[in-house]
């Protein structure tokens, strides 16, 4: 039999203060005393191959995880167009670095040939000053000083075309621009410092969105929503507000976020999961059904900001946060540390241990949890608060997630299924047509599994092996 864990519970579970000791990172700082360019640092991005890019305001490193290179301009040899970088993007399909510069326009850098080329045509009329790329439907925009967008394309022959558009002119001001994002209808998003510009899939121009004196900036949301911060404050468009025509003209504000100092930036970490920093500090923002749960991010050593200021995060493949900063270089803080925690629910209304004989996660990332009493589900967010599933109140023996997102629950003469990890529904399938009857008593069954190629379940029962198609 399946060995019991034990969770130390007095009787039903009902969660009462939780003793969960929040995650204390550490930071790993790369600076130039370890050999990065410059301290002051604009961007950072990962090429396909899994390597680091920081862009400096004198030079361009290049991190493997075991060196870093440093590009700097010269003027009689291939190199990077200027030392002052100011925006990075990733182009795997080509194999290349895109290179944004402050004072000589656009180069990008090919990881086979380890050769720049310089493209200095397609920055005219933007004072050769790029602040962002952003590349969409294998297209690169690029946007800086001034009202004038790019988009860089390659036909079949490899020959680059630019099409140039014109931002209307806001507040008696220049734009400049920020962001430029894309959303699920094709729509091209531009956030500068004077409001927000929408170019649509049908359309030759930009129209202005709203006007913002503070300026607006972009960030991919949470399936399909957008991230805004205007003002310094922080906005969400949800996928369901996406649907309205004019959506973006009623950015939603997340009020349950109140710091006080400026948002900086917002930072994806997984589909329900974000980092926002201020220039100081770091929060993890958790989301499930459109609410929001923010938590501070603690570290072990805070010297890293002290006298600084954080300008963005980037998260790497390997779940590295990457910070820049504009006085101390670059730090970065591992996501997947080990930690230990114990977890502690209590009832009072009586004494007894609860067994803990199975768990498994569901997509919602809730644990679903199988006890001598049970089943019971645990949200890892915290959004919610333990609860006990229907269908069962005597021991649980075995868990499963199917590859459908269903759970399956064994017990000592049943088998159920909660469809879709509804843990409001349970159908048994000792009623189905064709089930053996024999499943019952201290047959089990017991354990159980899946073949997810062949999308068969496997149970184990005392005299046999049962076998179910998904």
């Amino acid at each position: 039999m399946k060995k019991l864990f034990c969770l130390f519970l007095l009787g039903y579970l009902f969660p009462v203060p939780m003793i969960f000791s929040n995650t204390v990172y550490h930071l790993q700082k790369l600076s130039t005393a370890e050999g990065l360019s410059q301290q002051d640092v604009e961007c950072i991005i990962q090429d396909k191959l899994g390597c680091i890019w920081i862009g400096s305001y004198d030079g361009l490193n290049w991190y493997t995880g075991n060196s870093l290179t440093v590009f700097r301009h010269n003027p009689t040899g291939n190199s990077v167009t200027d030392n002052r970088i100011t925006a990075l993007e990733s182009w795997p399909e080509r194999d290349e670095i895109w290179i944004g510069t402050e004072g000589r326009g656009l180069c990008c850098f090919n990881l086979k040939t380890e050769k720049f080329t310089n493209l200095p045509d397609i920055t005219k009329n933007i004072r050769e000053v790029i602040t962002v790329l952003h590349r969409c439907d294998n297209k690169l925009w690029l946007g800086g000083q001034g009202n004038i967008l790019k988009c860089l394309y390659f036909d079949d022959n490899n020959k680059a075309h630019v099409n140039t558009y014109k931002l209307p002119d806001v507040l008696n001001k220049s734009a400049f621009v920020w962001s430029i994002e894309n959303d699920e209808k094709g729509n091209i998003l531009v956030g500068t410092n004077s409001g927000l510009y929408v170019k649509s899939p049908n359309s030759d121009n930009f129209q202005l969105a709203f006007s913002a004196s503070e300026g607006v900036k972009l960030f991919p949301g949470h399936e399909g929503g957008i991230w805004a911060i205007i003002g310094g404050r922080l906005y969400f468009y949800s996928q369901q507000e996406l649907q309205n025509v004019d959506y973006l003209k009623y950015p939603q504000p997340v009020n349950s976020f109140v710091v006080n100092k400026s948002i900086q930036s917002v930072c994806k970490v997984s589909e329900n999961v974000y980092f926002v920093n201020t220039d100081s500090d770091i929060y993890k923002v958790m989301i499930l059904n459109d609410h929001f749960k923010f938590e501070k991010i603690e570290f072990s050593d805070y010297s890293f900001f002290q006298n600084n200021s954080i300008r963005s995060l980037f998260v790497d493949n390997t779940m590295n946060v990457w910070i820049n900063s504009n006085l101390e270089g670059v730090a970065r803080f591992d996501l997947t540390q080990k930690n230990i925690y114990q977890l502690r629910f209590v009832d009072e209304s009586f004494d007894k241990r609860l067994f803990i004989q199975d768990i498994v996660k569901d997509r919602q990332d809730r644990l679903w949890i199988g006890t001598n009493k049970g089943n019971y589900i645990y949200d890892t967010r915290g959004l919610s608060s333990m609860k006990h599933a229907s269908g069962i109140d005597g021991p649980v023996f075995g868990l499963l997630n199917d590859s459908y997102g269903n759970i399956w629950c064994t017990t000592l003469n049943d088998i159920l299924v909660y469809p879709k990890a509804n843990d409001k529904r349970c159908k048994s399938m000792l009623n189905q047509k064709g089930f053996p009857s024999t499943t019952n008593g201290t047959e089990g069954p017991y354990a159980i599994c899946e073949d997810r190629e062949r999308k068969i379940i496997w149970i184990g029962q005392r005299s046999g092996i049962l076998q179910i198609k998904n």
